[in-house]
């Protein structure tokens, strides 16, 4: 069974993430445990995780999303193979 702390340090770790990234804070919804076929946007990325826990991190968002994203890093090439990284 997956502990509460455990999930924090995903949850933790994400919305650090963007709030050093593109200086804005995330808006978290509740977590939770994926099962069945999840859905997926434009791009998608799988994270596998190995150790105490077996799993994966999951992060999937619709190219406008993702541009957002890249014109608040400053970036201007919004370019499928710059969305890819």
């Amino acid at each position: 069974m997956l502990h509460e702390q455990e999930l924090k340090t995903f949850v933790d770790g994400t919305t650090h993430y963007f709030e050093v990234a593109v200086r804005q804070p995330a808006s978290l919804g509740s977590p939770y445990l994926m099962s069945g076929v999840p859905a997926t946007y434009d791009y998608t990325g799988v994270i596998n995780i190995s150790g105490k826990r077996d799993g994966v991190v999951y992060f999937t968002a619709p190219r406008a999303m993702l541009t957002v994203l890249l014109m608040k890093m400053q970036q201007n090439d919004f370019s499928h193979e710059n969305m890819l990284i």
